[in-house]
């Protein structure tokens, strides 16, 4: 999987070769933009493989978990910017013709959402509404893929519905040990972010994500390519709605 234009391209306008020999990277610009799901993904598919493959996969086992829950965060941040690009082009459009978008404009706190949160469940409830939004606008979209709701369940299962889990060793929780005041909710403390142990399939958590990131973006048979084909004729219209205003 290609992570940026310029990898695709060969490393265009650069000395590739010699720059991967050593060790520098080029980010940003028309050529190297980052695709950011599919970097974390291999990120945490070269950890779980060199890790495991030498049996120290505990030792990386939490770094390897964060790759892996912000992949999916990156992919349901993807799939409603892409759903939410399409109102915003039917928008634009119609300025000029006067033709109504399609659906209603996204709510104020799935906007708020997509930009900020990094509550899973919650970004995929989101992804669900919006989805069926547009659906019954008349877009034509695949359903969502089942693995993307286990992968989102699975992961907030296991952060307890805190998405610093995996960031720090410690998390704030409810103080249970004080008294609850009717106007008042109980102060926060800070506990372990894994108080008793608990088992994680790391390596088929990873075959997973894989197998929902290759079913989300198979060319021409993909929710990513849908959102493709439904975007493109927007993008034509808008190229000729601003060619107009320079002739």
């Amino acid at each position: 999987m290609a992570n940026s234009l310029a990898e695709l391209m060969g490393g265009v306008g650069t000395k590739a070769s010699e720059r991967k020999e050593a060790g520098n990277v080029l980010i940003g610009g028309i050529w190297s933009q980052p695709y950011y799901a599919g970097s974390y993904l291999q990120a945490a598919k070269a950890l779980v493989e060199k890790a495991h493959g030498s049996r120290q996969l505990e030792l990386v086992a939490v770094p390897i978990l964060y790759l892996q829950r912000h992949t999916l965060e990156l992919v349901l941040k993807d799939l409603l910017h892409l759903m939410f690009e399409l109102y915003d082009n039917d928008k634009y459009v119609e300025r000029v013709t006067s033709v109504a978008p399609r659906v209603q404009p996204p709510p104020k706190n799935e906007l708020d959402r997509s930009q900020g949160s990094h509550d899973l469940a919650a970004l995929a409830s989101d992804v669900r509404r919006t989805h069926a939004r547009y659906c019954a606008g008349g877009y034509d979209l695949r359903p969502i893929s089942p693995k993307l709701d286990a992968l989102v369940a699975e992961f907030a299962a296991l952060e307890k519905n805190d998405p610093t889990r995996l960031r720090y060793s410690t998390v704030k929780v409810e103080d249970k040990t004080a008294s609850k005041q009717a106007s008042r909710k109980r102060p926060k403390v800070l506990a372990r972010s894994f108080d008793s142990e608990v088992m994680i399939e790391v390596v088929r958590l990873q075959a997973d994500l894989e197998s929902l990131m290759e079913e989300l973006q198979r060319p021409e048979d993909s929710l990513f390519f849908d959102l493709y084909v439904e975007a493109r004729p927007q993008w034509e219209q808008i190229r000729d709605l601003e060619l107009q205003k320079l002739l």
